[in-house]
């Protein structure tokens, strides 16, 4: 699996070396990732909905709360159709 670092970062940690201007150099040469960041969440269960006091929450995404035709349907799917959010992990603290 690949891993991105930010470039501000990479330099900040060079800036401190002996051979800092051939690495300032080298790390400005390496083109930029084209990556976006990724939203985590869940579908909200049933109880969730209940502890929420809103039954009508129950299968939608707990980042946007949208839920569309039939929320059982929607709730199968590993990400949000209606605002893109991954639903394989813990959801992000928002």
């Amino acid at each position: 699996m690949a891993e991105y670092i930010k470039r501000d970062d990479a330099l900040r940690a060079i800036a401190t070396t002996t051979l800092s201007d051939i690495a300032f150099g080298l790390v400005l040469d390496i083109p930029a990732a084209d990556v976006r960041s990724v939203v985590r969440g869940h579908w909200i269960t049933e109880e969730e909905a209940e502890e929420k006091g809103d039954y009508s929450l129950r299968d939608a995404c707990s980042v946007c709360g949208h839920c569309d035709w039939d929320c059982t349907e929607s709730a199968s799917f590993n990400f949000c159709p209606n605002c893109g959010a991954d639903m394989g992990g813990e959801d992000d603290d928002l």
